[in-house]
Formats: C-alpha cells, sequence, structure tokens
C-alpha cells in the first residue's frame, strides 16, 4: 500500500514518455520513401533520434520501480531527440507548418509526417519540462511549490510549438519549388474586410495575350478552410490597352507605398498591385491612403467581362486565418518567393 501514491504519481509522466516515443517511431514509419531520417545529411543527430524512442520506453518502465532515474533517462532521451528535429527543420525552407495548408489534397502525402513532427516536439519539451520538474527539490513553500506537478510541463509543451508556430508559419506559403516564369504581367489585389471576415478579389492580366484570370476567395478568422473560385476570358483592345499602359505608367513606377501587411482593423479595404518590374503597391484604409483611379477602375471593368468559370477549391490557414496575407493573395505563396522589404519601404518579391 505504501508503494500506491508512488505509482499513482508516476503514472502520467509515464503516459507522456510513452506517447512521446510511440509519436516519434510512427513519424519514422510514415517518412516518405527517399525523404529518410538521414536524407538530410545530419547522420548523427538521426542515429540519436532512433535510439530515443527505446530510452523512453525503458524509462516508462522504470519510472515504477526506480522514479529518479526514470525521470533522468526520461529526460536526457527527450533531449537527444530535440537536436535532429531542429537541424532538419532550421535548414528547409519548407517548415512542417506549411503542409498543414493549402487546397485540399496538396502535400496531403507528407502531412501526417508533419502533424507527428509538431506532435513530437512538443510532446518531447513535455517529457523534458515533467521530468525538470519531479527531480526538483521540494524547498518552495507548498503554496508556490512547481516540482512534482504536471500542469507547468504542460504549458511548457503547449508554448513550445506556439511559439514555433508563430515563427515559422507566417506568412502563409506552401512548400515546394516552382518556377512562374511568365504567366502574367499585372495582378490586382481587392481586399475588403467587415468584422471577422474578408472577400479578396485577384485579378492576373496577360497583356500580350488579352487574357484575364478571377480568383475570389471569401474567408474569415478563426477558420481552418475557407473557399475559393477562379474564372478567366478574354479583354477587348481598349481594356488590354488601359492595363498596358497602367502598368508602363511612370507614375506607378516611381510611386513608393508602405509594406502590404495584413488588414487588422474591424472594418478596412486594401488595395494591391504588382507588376513583373516594380515593387508591390499597398493603399489601405489603415494606411489613410486611396488607390489610383484608373486601377479602380481597370478592376471594374474587367469583373464586367463575360468569364468562363473556372474551378471551386478550399484552402486551409493553419494559422487560423491570421497568417494569410495580401502577399498570398497577389499569388506569392510558395516557398521560393521571397520578399524583401527595401529601406525606402516598399516591398520587391521575387
Amino acid at each position: 500500500m505504501d508503494r500506491l501514491p508512488q505509482l499513482r504519481q508516476a503514472l502520467i509522466p509515464a503516459v507522456i514518455f510513452l506517447c512521446t516515443g510511440l509519436s516519434i517511431a510512427s513519424m519514422f514509419l510514415l517518412l516518405p520513401r527517399g525523404a529518410g531520417l538521414f536524407a538530410t545529411g545530419y547522420r548523427a543527430a538521426g542515429m540519436l533520434t532512433v535510439v530515443s524512442p527505446a530510452l523512453l520506453l525503458f524509462a516508462c518502465v522504470l519510472l515504477f520501480f526506480r522514479p529518479h532515474l526514470g525521470y533522468l533517462l526520461g529526460a536526457n532521451a527527450a533531449l537527444l531527440a530535440l537536436p535532429w528535429f531542429i537541424l532538419t527543420e532550421s535548414s528547409c525552407w519548407d517548415s512542417s507548418w506549411h503542409y498543414l495548408n493549402g487546397p485540399d489534397q496538396f502535400s496531403a502525402y507528407y502531412r501526417p509526417v508533419a502533424i507527428l513532427r509538431i506532435l513530437s516536439v512538443a510532446l518531447l519539451a513535455t517529457a523534458v519540462a515533467c521530468s525538470v520538474l519531479r527531480l526538483l527539490p521540494s524547498v518552495l513553500p507548498r503554496k508556490f511549490r512547481v516540482s512534482g506537478r504536471t500542469w507547468p510541463a504542460i504549458v511548457v509543451g503547449v508554448a513550445v510549438p506556439f511559439a514555433w508556430l508563430c515563427h515559422s508559419a507566417m506568412p502563409w506559403m506552401l512548400p515546394g519549388i516552382v518556377d512562374r516564369g511568365t504567366s502574367g504581367d499585372l495582378w490586382i489585389l481587392h481586399v475588403e474586410k467587415r468584422g471577422l471576415r474578408f472577400h479578396e478579389t485577384n485579378v492576373g492580366i496577360n497583356i500580350r495575350d488579352a487574357r484575364f484570370g478571377v480568383s475570389e476567395y471569401d474567408r474569415r478568422l478563426f477558420q481552418y478552410r475557407f473557399e475559393g473560385s477562379t474564372s478567366g476570358g478574354a479583354m477587348p483592345e481598349t481594356i488590354r490597352q488601359r492595363a498596358a499602359d497602367l502598368v508602363h505608367s511612370p507614375t506607378l513606377g516611381n510611386l513608393r507605398t508602405r509594406p502590404p501587411i495584413p488588414l487588422r482593423s474591424w472594418n478596412a479595404e486594401g488595395w494591391y498591385i504588382r507588376t513583373g518590374h516594380v515593387p508591390v503597391r499597398a493603399f489601405t484604409s489603415e494606411y489613410g491612403t486611396t488607390a489610383p483611379t484608373e486601377l479602380i477602375d481597370l478592376l471594374k471593368q474587367i469583373l464586367k467581362l463575360p468569364a468562363v468559370r473556372g474551378s471551386s477549391f478550399a484552402f486551409q490557414d493553419i494559422c487560423l486565418g491570421f497568417c494569410y496575407d495580401p502577399l498570398a493573395g497577389l499569388g506569392f505563396v510558395y516557398s521560393n518567393d521571397r520578399c524583401t522589404y527595401l529601406p525606402d519601404g516598399t516591398t520587391r518579391c521575387f
């Protein structure tokens, strides 16, 4: 009967160690062929990570017989696995969080691995914190004592992936490398924000072929999925010429605006424009700036043209709408789409 309180105290840490080991092992089993544990070149860190699940399982059993040694082994086993996760994440353009974005079926093959990577890091942080707390001496008054408690470890396990999310998931993007080529000459994005809801209209124009494409999105904050649709058609010569004049306008070329950041006011409106040879321009109600009349008129005229309905699709944002920004709305959505804020305050994307 004297061992019963000790067994109860070891039960939750044992479950944490067990779940951590199972999560890491499951991730290894689901890794796509060709993207194995040692494919990144971090062989030493990879070997330690392979050993970690077995050590965590042994620590899980040891907690019920030699608690002190069990916590020491569990903490060290978790610390052995962390370097591989840190190195492989920091060495790539893509983040595991990016695989949770995108249209339906995008990166679906790797998405379960990304989920297990994130879960493993959260559990590893929880396991380390739990072990440290159980090994701390109980020197503080009982009212302020955290040694032996589990909730601070859970807080750490939530805080670590949340900090990782804020660092690596913003701005919104999709994993992968794409070659844009010459798919367009002018892109106009109009964003209307009403409370938590956004309506976005993105028009892409190919001046040489006199073609246009329209993408529309309806999304809201605190929502993982949002809907979109596409359409396209041909422009008459008069509108094609207006678009060409706008692209080559000296006024537009010499114009400097503030960065195209997301709209945060309760009710706001933004106009954004990009071409192949000038930085992205932003005109928003939050900045107190107004878009050029020719830009607004051109968008309205194009939206009135006959268009062939394209596809409908669903996007996802792992940040529940807070990562998706105007640069993503303008089409800069892949890992090799790099945007730089220049010293003069403008934004140039490549």
